[in-house]
């Protein structure tokens, strides 16, 4: 967990992704309490995948998005129409992704004065 929006501390994510970069172990975060509040970088982090959620950057309710890095290989957990590479079936909820983004690039633009005040 990135950070933990009930009791507000925020992990050490960057060393906890050096230590699993040195062990060769894929390192997944829950970073929705921190989207769009503390800064995520999955590359200087060694990020192997990342959970996120709209309503927690006030986007779209229900809408979450889930960073996988290139060259990661997952199975899917139900098997059927092939959407998003053959790892989920369904239609995709195109509003909500659009909503998303939009939410993502309004939190971008205001993070960094909110997230001076989160760290204090």
């Amino acid at each position: 967990m990135t950070a933990n929006g009930e009791v507000g501390t925020i992990e050490p994510i960057h060393e906890i992704g050096e230590i699993t970069q040195q062990r060769d172990v894929a390192f997944h975060t829950d970073a929705v309490a921190a989207t769009g509040k503390t800064p995520i970088n999955v590359k200087s982090d060694n990020i192997t995948m990342t959970s996120l959620s709209s309503n927690d950057m006030y986007g779209p309710k229900g809408m979450g998005a889930l960073y996988i890095r290139a060259g990661t290989r997952i199975s899917p957990i139900i098997l059927g129409g092939g959407q998003e590479r053959g790892l989920r079936s369904g239609s995709e909820n195109v509003a909500s992704i659009v909503g998303m983004a939009k939410a993502a690039e309004i939190a971008s633009d205001e993070m960094s004065p909110l997230s001076k005040q989160l760290i204090r």
